[in-house]
């Protein structure tokens, strides 16, 4: 999340330094408006996908609680994990339960 904040920042700077350079207001907004939009996108898409694959029971799972340092994905000795997950990094900790690309159900992470 940091680089993302410093592309973030450098945006910002572009932007100030630009509008100082425009000489209408249509101009200044539209590029405020591009600028917006590059920094909604920054936050949106800023998440490396890593896929985990292996035999059923060989501690996938395992191994991503162990590198978050909490036990968010299930485990048991008989395969567990019957779905697959898309695990990014937020802000606010949620869940999002998905179908075909659709919000099924938010939660908390606690339940």
């Amino acid at each position: 999340m940091e680089k993302v904040s410093v592309f973030i920042n450098l945006a910002e700077k572009a932007f100030s330094a630009a509008s100082t350079q425009f000489n209408n207001q249509e101009s200044v907004q539209k590029a405020e408006a591009e600028k917006n939009e590059l920094v909604a996108q920054l936050h949106k898409d800023s998440c490396i996908k890593v896929p985990f694959v292996g035999d059923f029971n060989s501690g996938k799972s395992s191994l991503i609680n162990a590198m978050l340092g909490i036990d968010l994905l299930p485990t048991n000795i008989l395969p567990e994990t019957a779905v697959s997950y898309e695990i990014c990094y937020s802000l606010q900790e949620k869940l999002e339960d998905r179908e075909d690309d659709r919000l099924v159900q938010p939660a908390g992470l606690s339940q």
